[in-house]
């Protein structure tokens, strides 16, 4: 007998763009980097680690499911990062790096 699972809560469709990257400064300070517009954003190692622990820190957000590390700049403006390339960038420090993305359902959303 087949096994089926429903979903019971409608997602939405959701494209996000990769817009830069996170990386390691060899300061202990994680440095976002926009295609194009280059750093925007110096983050202490120490406030990342303290979010992804579950502390609440100003700028960081940890998504529902924990699988994505929200940052938002001085604009607010929201950029996403995979928690999991994060956790690989801090064991690899100073050598990897973490994808930024956005979530283009929010940017074309009007702020009202």
């Amino acid at each position: 007998m087949p096994f089926e699972i429903v979903a019971t809560r409608p997602a939405p469709d959701r494209t996000y763009t990769k817009v830069g990257r996170l990386i390691a400064g060899e300061d202990g300070q994680v440095h976002l980097f926009l295609d194009g517009k280059g750093e925007i954003l110096t983050i202490p190692r120490t406030d990342i680690l303290c979010t992804l622990q579950g502390l609440s820190i100003q700028g960081l957000v940890l998504s529902d499911t924990g699988k994505r590390l929200i940052v938002i700049d001085r604009d607010g403006r929201e950029y996403q990062v995979l928690v999991s390339q994060v956790r690989e960038m801090f064991r690899s420090w100073p050598k990897k790096k973490a994808a930024v993305f956005v979530d283009e359902e929010r940017v074309n959303t009007p702020i009202s």
